[in-house]
């Protein structure tokens, strides 16, 4: 019998992401319990920054850019997004090596 996943068995995380875009080159850093600090490349204009921001997380986490939102700050430097599929533990671990 194949098992089906359900939305309450897909872990989800919200974390505080940092941004700061126009930097030299991207890079992420730990700065507290589920908080990040992310260079981006892109400079912030008509969401080029937010698209590589869920681009470089999806590449890191493995997964789907669709399974990562930005539920707080689409305009702001300061941003929450919500990560499904992946729970706090492992995001950490994933984005935290090299």
């Amino acid at each position: 019998m194949k098992q089906v996943a359900t939305a309450a068995d897909c872990p989800e995380t919200i974390i505080t992401v940092r941004v700061v875009p126009r930097a030299s080159k991207t890079s992420i850093t730990e700065v507290g319990p589920s908080e990040y600090k992310i260079h981006l490349t892109a400079p912030p204009v008509d969401g080029t920054a937010n698209k590589q921001l869920i681009k470089i997380l999806s590449g890191k986490l493995r997964l789907p850019s669709r399974q990562i939102r930005i539920i707080a700050g689409e305009s702001a430097r300061i941003k929450r997004l919500r990560i499904e599929g992946c729970s706090g533990q492992e995001l950490t671990r994933l984005l935290t090596t090299k």
